[in-house]
């Protein structure tokens, strides 16, 4: 009886440890290990996409609603970006409003992008946060391995730099990363 309730003490903190709390999705840290796993693989010659995604204006929800709505936001964000990946991939919470997305295996980048193209039109219909209507956008980045790194961490830093190239040029988009945004 010991053992099984140590048994389960551990599995909790360590499912704690790799997961978000609200949303039930993997962590940052998590997904570094997924994505590191991918990559290091003996048979890893294919080309895989690591997508960071930002909630626009996620800000005026909590300000304007309440955190309450806001943490459903979150919820439900989560929920509709599982379903696009689909089994695909992973799904992390990396915090806040940002979610990262690693998907194996792409092909192309114009896969890649079609991918990022189906997550903006996804969220132009409006969503229901418990009787409040809101309509969301998001600023996506994408960067593609090997092109654009080689690692978990460079992979994740240029996509970013790609989401805020997409938040600086009016939101609601998607950017590929290139070169000369790191120089920028």
């Amino acid at each position: 009886s010991n053992e099984e309730q140590l048994r389960s003490n551990y599995d909790h903190i360590e499912f704690l440890a790799y997961h978000d709390t609200l949303t039930n999705l993997p962590n940052k840290l998590a997904f570094l290990d997924y994505v590191n796993a991918v990559l290091s693989s003996p048979q890893n010659d294919r080309r895989h996409s690591v997508y960071f995604v930002d909630l626009d204006n996620f800000k005026t929800v909590n300000d304007t609603l309440g955190h309450e709505y806001g943490d459903t936001l979150l919820i439900k964000t989560a929920q509709l970006l599982s379903a696009l990946i689909d089994g695909k991939g992973m799904l992390a919470r990396a915090g806040g409003d940002e979610f990262l997305i690693f998907l194996e295996d792409i092909g192309t980048s114009e896969n890649a992008v079609e991918f990022a193209s189906q997550i903006i039109e996804t969220f132009k219909n409006p969503l229901d946060l418990d009787g409040e209507i809101v309509y969301v956008s998001m600023s996506i980045g994408i960067s593609i391995y090997p092109e654009n790194g080689l690692s978990s961490k460079v992979l994740i830093k240029n996509s970013d730099i790609a989401m805020y190239k997409s938040k600086d040029t009016g939101k609601n988009k998607f950017t590929l990363f290139d070169s000369t945004m790191e120089e920028e």
